[in-house]
């Protein structure tokens, strides 16, 4: 009896240790999952930053060019569309390309 007595205490330390053990694991899956949904939020956030500079820069190059607006906008797409092939970003959607800002350049008037 006495042996059962003295081997209660390692039972109840082995549970208490498996019980914080398991819960460790759980929060700490919980915080993997959080910093792997933020890191595809900031990849996401910087491709979108990427596509609205390259729409720029695409816009800039045909301000000069005798074309309809029409044919600079398909232009610039497919500019943009080049330009995030060659940086490796092959699946990105082409509705996303045209809806990126493709901004006018401004003139000054002094």
């Amino acid at each position: 009896m006495s042996t059962i007595i003295n081997a209660i205490p390692s039972y109840i330390m082995t549970a208490v240790i498996s019980t914080v053990f398991y819960f460790g694991l759980k929060e700490a899956q919980t915080l993997i999952y959080s910093k792997v949904l933020h890191a595809q939020t900031e990849r996401s956030r910087a491709l979108w930053n990427l596509i609205d500079q390259l729409s720029e820069i695409a816009v800039n190059s045909l301000v000069g060019k005798n074309m309809s607006g029409t044919e600079k906008f398909a232009q610039a797409t497919q500019i943009v569309q080049s330009a995030l092939d060659e940086q490796e970003f092959t699946n990105v959607n082409i509705k996303a390309i045209q809806s990126a800002k493709f901004k006018l350049p401004t003139r000054s008037r002094t």
